[in-house]
């Protein structure tokens, strides 16, 4: 004996401590208590493992559906009830109270839903009714208030993807016919064959440029 409590020492670095009369007594008033297993080995001065061996070795039970109501959900004034009424009585009540809880959340996010809803859509309205309000800026409108490009394209009587054309418009649109590749409304493109020329040279490579050079001093460029 005197050797394997030297070998627990020498790993453990302090000897085997056994549970003594008053620790089981506190360990069988908490467990019926249903409080946590950190709690309890906290209050007896024992790891959690520890604990639950010695909880396995006193026979001590419990309901773990009704150990997980207690310590995740269950209000103060169920949690008073611990002893004074069946487990299983005490675990239907926590149940009924769940549900009771869980329902008058539902009803109210619905009713949440519902009055944002019907926000929506008078504004919706509101907006569409506005004669001071071009086409574009009731659907920039609509976008803001969550509304798909579909569902503001049916309000419209156009598709959706001429609404995101519409959307992606600039706020003022420049003159009829624009030349193609000018850089803003009213501005053309000045042409420039010099210019091409210049950089077409620049990108030739450099026997190209010396057989060029060669015709053009003899006249035999075609």
């Amino acid at each position: 004996m005197t050797k394997h409590l030297g070998t627990w020492i020498e790993r453990f670095g302090r000897p085997m401590r056994r549970f003594t009369p008053e620790e089981d007594a506190i360990l069988k008033d908490l467990w019926r208590q249903y409080v946590p297993h950190a709690e309890i080995a906290a209050a007896i001065d024992r790891s959690v493992g520890t604990l639950r061996q010695r909880a396995l070795k006193l026979k001590l039970r419990r309901n773990q559906n009704l150990s997980y109501a207690l310590n995740q959900y269950a209000p103060e004034h169920l949690k008073d009830k611990i002893g004074t009424i069946p487990d299983h009585q005490l675990l239907y009540e926590c149940r009924a109270w769940k549900k009771e809880k869980e329902r008058r959340e539902r009803e109210e996010a619905e009713r949440l839903a519902s009055d944002g809803k019907a926000r929506v859509l008078a504004a919706i309205n509101q907006t569409i009714a506005d004669h001071g309000l071009s086409r574009r800026e009731k659907i920039l409108r609509l976008r803001s208030l969550g509304l798909t490009l579909r569902a503001i394209g049916d309000l419209f009587d156009i598709t959706h993807e001429r609404t995101r054309q519409i959307l992606l418009m600039e706020r003022e649109a420049g003159p009829i016919g624009r030349p193609r590749g000018s850089s803003a409304p009213g501005q053309t493109r000045t042409p420039d064959p010099l210019g091409r020329l210049l950089k077409m040279w620049d990108v030739t490579p450099p026997e190209v440029r010396v057989e060029f050079l060669r015709r053009a001093s003899k006249g035999a460029l075609p």
